[in-house]
C-alpha cells in the first residue's frame, strides 16, 4: 500500500529522503502515462437519420383515412337502412289500419 496520498505531497518522512538524480528524473516525466485520446462519437449527418421521404408515415395516414372513409360509408349506409326499415314498418302499420289484418294477423 502507499503511504503518500493521491494528491502527490508526501505524508511520511520516509518518502522526503529521496536524492537529487531521483527528484530530477522524476521531475521530466509525468507521474501517470499519458491516457489514450477519447474518439468522439460517431455522428451521422442528420439526412441519414430520417427514412427516405417518410414512406412509412405516409402509408399508415393513407391507411387511416381509407378506415375513416369506409367507417362513415358503413355508418350512412346503416343509418339509411335503419330509416327504409322504419318506412317499412310503418307503412305496413298503415295497410293493416286501412286492410285488416290479412294473412299476417293469422
Amino acid at each position: 500500500m502507499a503511504t503518500t496520498p493521491i494528491s502527490g505531497t508526501p505524508s511520511s518522512p520516509l518518502a522526503t529522503n529521496t536524492s537529487v538524480g531521483e527528484a530530477a528524473s522524476s521531475t521530466g516525466t509525468p507521474a501517470q502515462p499519458d491516457k489514450p485520446a477519447i474518439k468522439p462519437p460517431l455522428v451521422r449527418p442528420f439526412s441519414l437519420s430520417l427514412p427516405p421521404e417518410n414512406q412509412a408515415a405516409q402509408t399508415v395516414v393513407k391507411n387511416i383515412d381509407e378506415s375513416n372513409k369506409e367507417t362513415e360509408r358503413l355508418t350512412k349506409l346503416s343509418a339509411k337502412e335503419e330509416q327504409l326499415q322504419k318506412l317499412v314498418e310503418e307503412q305496413i302499420v298503415k295497410d293493416e289500419l286501412l286492410n285488416g289484418p290479412g294473412t299476417r294477423g293469422v
